[in-house]
């Protein structure tokens, strides 16, 4: 299923919405299928481990929220901590 969400991803589509109204938009998806997106002027990448760790703790009856992430991998956590919000949102996508 995850394949499925990552594979049918469209070039620009919307990721998430900040409450200020800032888009993040998918960019594309590496060979590993780590996910590219643009948060303005920026790129940032998700981590297919990530990901997959996120949905197999979600499995596990875990919510994936700050602690989970900070606790997952700490470095990424602090420089990429808007990756949460993209994985929240692929997470919901996995549960349709």
């Amino acid at each position: 299923m995850l394949e499925k969400i990552l594979n049918n991803l469209e070039v620009g589509e919307i990721l998430y919405t900040t409450n200020r109204g800032t888009n993040y938009k998918f960019i594309k998806l590496k060979e590993d299928c780590s996910v590219v997106y643009s948060i303005k002027n920026w790129r940032k990448n998700l981590p297919i481990k990530t990901i997959k760790a996120a949905i197999k703790a979600t499995n596990n009856n875990l919510e994936i929220n700050s602690k989970w992430y900070k606790n997952f991998n700490t470095k990424e956590y602090l420089s990429r901590p808007c990756n949460l919000k993209v994985l929240q949102n692929l997470i919901k996508l996995n549960k349709v």
